[in-house]
């Protein structure tokens, strides 16, 4: 039932595209198709797996026209890959940051542009405060921290354009919760599914002892992780962990008969946290092309030296590690082209909320006065192996390297 209701839907968001038509909610359009998954708790569990999984939003506020078919299944495939190393995603970064100079524990409090440079305050380790000058920025906050500090954040303020772009796209609350038990009482395999008769209550559980997926954990690990999204995670994320562990037992010993006392539970919470507010960036109702482009234009009155950049600035692929990657190679090319051709085509078009430079240099118009209703990011070339693995490494490994070279030249990177 699925795999029809998804093709209507893809049929649908073609015809919304091609006549000009408003953008629908995935609810609307799934309505539309035929599929109403209200009040029955199983069909409600199948649509939050499709689409409050993969978007940390309820369908109901999920744009139809943006999201089907999803361009990063497109251009990248539909195969997950989990970073199981506890390093995170430092093996990858300190190489290509050697020899740079990396501020870390450094929190940024101030940007002050102007025409002639850029100021930028920060408390470091030691709560010492201090200025860096730099001839241009690159800012990569958050939606949300970006949201939630605006006016503080930037000297002079943001003006009301940007932050009109700013704020129509919202930080979804995504909340992992992984709780550890003396035994395992589970099988073998890798997720569990709980139907519950509150929408997206506990819903999916992760086998992280699962063979073929996390394979580097000791024999007593014994750890199941629980994925919970939008209200319900904003709401488990004002409990204590110890509320959070007895519901989330509870709901397990509904799902198992023999049960132990849990052993410990960690919980991050991405949307209290100050330097995240949120987990991801979605594609709500109504968003538009022009929206992303303007949130990637230089800040006005920066005369073009302060870059906002990040996966929501990325027109197709926001909220994905891949629109972060692209997005930060395009916005470290639009910097290079400023600084060495100020007067070329890239450079003029990124400092025009509506010349989109992903179109450059073949089709972009950097006088436009109205933004294009559609873009084509191009699938980037392959030279064998997995699609997300590869290009993933090689989009890191430009924007990092192009990153450094920033940073050593005087150009500060956030």
């Amino acid at each position: 039932a699925m795999e029809k209701n998804f093709l209507c839907l893809e049929a649908l968001s073609a015809t919304l595209w091609a006549e000009g038509l408003p953008d629908v909610s995935i609810r609307q359009a799934q309505n539309m198709c035929g599929w109403n998954p209200l009040n029955n708790p199983f069909y409600e569990f199948v649509e939050w797996y499709y689409f409050d999984y993969e978007f940390g939003e309820a369908p109901v506020g999920l744009s139809a026209k943006n999201t089907n078919p999803l361009e990063v299944w497109e251009l990248y495939g539909t195969k997950y890959f989990h970073v199981t190393d506890a390093r995170g995603w430092m093996p990858v970064l300190e190489p290509l940051g050697a020899g740079a100079t990396v501020e870390l524990n450094t929190r940024v409090t101030n940007i002050a542009y102007g025409e002639e440079g850029v100021q930028v305050t920060v408390v470091n380790a030691d709560n010492t405060t201090s200025t860096l000058g730099a001839d241009y920025v690159i800012s990569t906050f958050s939606v949300g921290v970006l949201q939630d500090q605006h006016s503080t954040l930037f000297s002079p303020p943001l003006t009301p354009t940007y932050q009109n772009s700013l704020f129509q796209f919202p930080m979804s609350a995504y909340l992992k919760i992984y709780i550890r038990f003396p035994t395992r009482f589970w099988g073998k395999v890798f997720l569990y599914n709980y139907a519950d008769e509150r929408r997206g209550y506990f819903p999916l559980w992760q086998n992280m002892e699962a063979k073929g997926y996390y394979s580097l954990v000791a024999d007593d690990y014994h750890v199941l992780m629980a994925t919970v999204t939008g209200e319900e995670a904003l709401r488990l994320e004002r409990l204590s962990d110890a509320d959070i562990l007895e519901e989330a037992v509870e709901v397990l010993r509904n799902m198992w008969s023999k049960v132990p006392d849990a052993t410990g539970i960690h919980v991050h919470r991405w949307n209290s946290d100050p330097l995240f507010r949120g987990s991801k960036t979605s594609y709500p109702v109504g968003i538009t092309t022009a929206a992303h482009v303007k949130l990637q234009t230089p800040l006005e009155g920066s005369g073009g030296r302060v870059y906002v950049s990040g996966d929501a600035m990325h027109p197709t692929l926001s909220g994905y590690v891949h629109g972060a990657l692209e997005q930060g190679r395009q916005t470290g090319r639009e910097v290079f082209e400023c600084a060495s051709q100020p007067t070329g085509v890239v450079c003029l078009c990124s400092k025009n909320m509506f010349c989109n430079t992903y179109d450059c240099p073949d089709d972009c118009d950097p006088e436009a006065t109205e933004q294009k209703g559609t873009v084509v990011v191009k699938k980037p070339k392959q030279k064998g192996g997995n699609g997300n693995k590869k290009s993933g490494a090689s989009n890191l490994s430009m924007t990092v390297q192009l990153a450094i070279s920033m940073m050593v030249t005087g150009i500060g990177l956030l």
